[in-house]
């Protein structure tokens, strides 16, 4: 995906992948959940910052 300001393009970002997951508690009521992001490759303004993963969990207390 490019990112772009007034025809110049201002960020590049590749690889790009979005997974997730629920499973459901064992009384019933609750959901644990899980996303995970990772990019391969963010350029900004031809500069190579690297890549990333990050994960979000919501398990109940």
């Amino acid at each position: 995906m490019t990112i772009s300001v007034e025809g110049k393009e201002l960020a590049l970002l590749e690889g790009m992948e979005i997974s997730g997951k629920s499973d459901l508690v064992n009384d019933g009521k609750t959901i644990n959940s899980q996303l995970d992001y990772s990019l391969n490759s963010l350029k900004v303004q031809n500069q190579d910052l690297g890549s990333g993963k990050l994960t979000l969990k919501s398990r109940p207390d």
